[in-house]
């Protein structure tokens, strides 16, 4: 028994050293305020415009598939429609780039 009564005492002593490390009041943190500058207007980019002209067959494909998918999913993406998205897709996209 006295074995274990010195092992209890032991880790008594053990977790009040633990509470008094974690009971010390740390220094407070430093913190650096941050200044806010006022945002210029977006200027409009010196890109050329895209038009068909300048797209590949492959650019205009793309578009082309992404604008049916959209409108598949708008539908609720139900089966047997997908001439008519694709119809529609590529007419909206050949009328946006056209110029």
């Amino acid at each position: 028994m006295v074995k274990k009564a010195a092992k209890k005492t032991v880790k008594k002593a053990a977790s009040g050293a633990s509470k008094a490390k974690t009971g010390a009041k740390k220094a407070p943190k430093k913190t650096m305020k941050k200044t806010v500058s006022k945002k210029t207007p977006a200027k409009r980019s010196s890109k050329r415009s895209i038009s068909l002209k300048n797209m590949s067959d492959e650019q205009l494909y793309g578009l082309i598939s992404e604008k049916a998918y959209e409108l598949y999913l708008k539908r609720g993406s139900s089966h047997g429609n997908d001439h008519s998205d694709w119809y529609r897709a590529e007419s909206f996209i050949l009328s946006k780039y056209k110029k």
